[in-house]
């Protein structure tokens, strides 16, 4: 409706939920403190988009699986999906990405340019990059607020009881559809949100520690339930669902088994 950015992610990862995942919390996030990382500075005003929806309209791919599941059943999101080879279906979308293109790449070196929609064989793009990943994130965000906040929108189809004066910018247009359409985002707590998102897998548990992935893990929760005792009447599950992140093999999770439940933090030991 708006069409604003309500969240993004830039890495250099192949498409999957982990990178999804945390598209998806940034865009239930606050985004001031966000920006605030990049070194931009803006109010609360230009960017309001913060909770979760009633519905995400999801590309197929990352979210068409198990993973797309938490949405459902966590946040009590309704998940659909697009169907296939039909880019026509999120033409929106596929345009903002066009636009944020024409926008940034005039100012990077080192990107592919297709000769006769063919990459030059021998040339190596990457030596002439100028720009570390925090830089091209910058620029990403910046141009998204300058999308939301200040350019108008092209052919934007108003409709029949939408104010004439109403400027087709997409964050008018957020506030003006929150305040006289629908949309009570809700809110929810930020860090509970990342690590629900996170994707999860079993790990088992031994007196050793939490054995995932081949490394141990430990938690003041289960040293206090006994779960390590070498006794085996204490009571210890074989295995648990734990949240992880593929950046970061310091910290995994035990889900809580309701999103506003605190989180077992575990700790990686020197085992």
């Amino acid at each position: 409706f708006s069409r604003m950015t309500v969240g993004l992610y830039v890495g250099l990862e192949n498409p999957s939920w982990a990178t999804a995942s945390i598209a998806l919390a940034n865009a239930f996030g606050d985004k001031v403190e966000f920006c605030r990382r990049y070194g931009i500075d803006i109010s609360y005003s230009d960017w309001p988009s913060i909770g979760t929806p009633a519905t995400i309209t999801a590309d197929r791919g990352e979210l068409l699986g198990k993973h797309g599941d938490i949405l459902v059943n966590r946040f009590g999101i309704t998940l659909s999906n697009t169907r296939a080879y039909r880019g026509d279906d999120k033409g929106i979308v596929e345009q903002s990405f066009r636009t944020m293109h024409v926008d940034i790449l005039p100012y990077v070196k080192g990107k592919v340019e297709p000769v006769n929609g063919k990459k030059k064989a021998g040339k190596r793009n990457e030596l002439s990059a100028n720009l570390t990943l925090f830089d091209f994130t910058k620029m990403v965000i910046v141009s998204e607020i300058n999308r939301n906040t200040v350019n108008p929108l092209k052919d934007y189809d108003f409709e029949s009881d939408m104010p004439t004066n109403l400027p087709a910018i997409p964050v008018k247009l957020w506030n003006w559809g929150i305040s006289n359409r629908t949309g009570v985002l809700r809110t929810v707590d930020q860090r509970l949100v990342s690590i629900n998102l996170l994707p999860h897998e079993k790990a088992k548990v031994s007196t050793l520690g939490i054995n995932f992935e081949g490394l141990y893990y430990s938690c003041s929760e289960a040293i206090s339930l006994g779960w390590f005792h070498k006794n085996k009447t204490a009571p210890r599950p074989t295995s648990v669902t734990v949240a992880y992140s593929p950046l970061d093999t310091h910290t995994i999770y035990i889900r809580p088994d309701n999103q506003f439940d605190s989180a077992w933090v575990c700790s990686l030991q020197s085992r």
